[in-house]
């Protein structure tokens, strides 16, 4: 190439342009429209009176909520499944069990706002009936009536630090029964009541049915429910909260190495957050 090509392909170079001076553009206000609407909202709460000196003044609750999302779009959500099959399930042991006379108390509770973000299990702990230090555990049950009449979800069941005795002991009882526990609630670990109670360190399980192409949805209604499916929940939640309550000791966690090696029907989850 000659010398005078060379030089044609040469780039001619700019010096870059001085930065302006920074300047100011006035100022920016913005006051956003707040608009509070009070809406009517409601805890019910039974105890089933315990009956053992030393134990009866302890309770384990046994939870589910009542509430749902109402109406959107015009059109009803009836919340067939999610939550009125827990909300009977838990009447329904209420009633089997009103004249156990158990050791320490059982204290059923429907509380309302779980959808909204747990506010009504989230009001009950922060002004308790009772002091937190009396309650042992929380057996909680939401969406238990869709899905394999002998399949149910539960969770923690491979969450590190929250695992304990109660996961345990559901395990045996289901067992027995013929019911095969899964760990597909774990994905759902913060989404229902019982974790209001596990941030307050007190041991916790949820029951759960399994999620399905109807949740939050218009369609979520009662001839979809199957029965027979509730009422093997309601068994199982009624002989773990009887247990529970007349055991010796009360309800604990678990050190990982005593439950990392349980074999669940679903493969193994990756860890999804430690209870606070």
């Amino acid at each position: 190439m000659s010398a005078e090509a060379a030089k044609a392909f040469q780039l001619e170079l700019i010096p870059p342009a001085k930065p302006e001076l920074a300047r100011a553009l006035g100022t920016f206000s913005y006051a956003p429209k707040i608009t509070t609407e009070e809406l009517p909202a409601s805890n019910l709460a039974a105890v089933i009176p315990g009956t053992a000196p030393g134990l009866k003044d302890d309770f384990i609750v046994l939870s589910a909520h009542h509430d749902h999302v109402g109406m959107e779009g015009g059109k009803l959500h009836p919340g067939a499944d999610d939550n009125a099959s827990g909300t009977a399930a838990i009447l329904e042991v209420a009633r089997l069990l009103k004249d156990s006379k158990p050791k320490r108390s059982i204290l059923v509770l429907s509380v309302s706002g779980e959808e909204i973000g747990l506010w009504g299990s989230q009001a009950f702990v922060d002004a308790p009936p009772i002091a937190l230090s009396r309650i042992k555990a929380d057996i909680n049950v939401d969406m238990v009536g869709r899905n394999a009449v002998d399949e149910l979800s539960v969770t923690p069941a491979q969450i590190d630090g929250a695992v304990g005795t109660l996961t345990r002991d559901a395990r045996a009882l289901a067992s027995r029964q013929g019911i095969k526990l899964t760990v597909e609630a774990d994905k759902y670990w913060t989404r229902s009541d019982h974790y209001t109670f596990a941030k307050r360190g007190i041991p916790c399980i949820f029951f759960f049915g399994g999620m399905h192409g109807d949740y939050h949805q218009p369609t979520d209604t009662p001839d979809k429910i199957n029965f027979e499916k509730v009422a093997r929940v309601v068994r199982l939640a009624r002989d773990l909260v009887l247990q529970v309550a007349n055991a010796v000791e009360q309800p604990k966690l678990l050190p990982k190495e005593a439950w990392i090696s349980w074999v669940w029907p679903l493969p193994l989850l990756p860890p999804v957050q430690k209870a606070h």
